[in-house]
């Protein structure tokens, strides 16, 4: 009898080769970067949402891995207006800084 954490690992990475456009082994880069651990959640896209997802999970002590390409949405966008605390930022000087502070958090990891 496979466990229920098993069951949900194997059914989400068969789910995961059939919305992917390119194969598993594209993955083995990212067992190497992160030591083999298990991860709780895996958040594809370090944007705002993403990287704010990633802090409330990661101080929840839930391990975390994002993966991030590193070309956001809102790439043409000069700066942010009415964003509370970074109006006038860039949006490439936001992410920089939020990225800093969920590396900071000891179980997770942005690739």
């Amino acid at each position: 009898m496979t466990s229920r954490r098993k069951f949900i690992q194997q059914s989400s990475l068969a789910l995961t080769a059939l919305a992917l456009p390119f194969p598993l082994t594209a993955f083995s880069k990212y067992n190497k970067m992160t030591d083999n651990k298990n991860f709780d959640v895996i958040i594809i896209g370090g944007s705002y949402a993403g990287l704010s997802s990633a802090m409330a999970l990661g101080r929840s002590l839930r391990n975390v891995l994002i993966i991030d390409n590193g070309k956001p949405c809102n790439i043409q966008t000069p700066h942010s207006h009415n964003f509370l605390t970074q109006d006038g930022k860039t949006p490439k000087a936001i992410s920089t800084s939020a990225k800093k502070k969920v590396r900071k958090i000891r179980n997770c990891k942005v690739l």
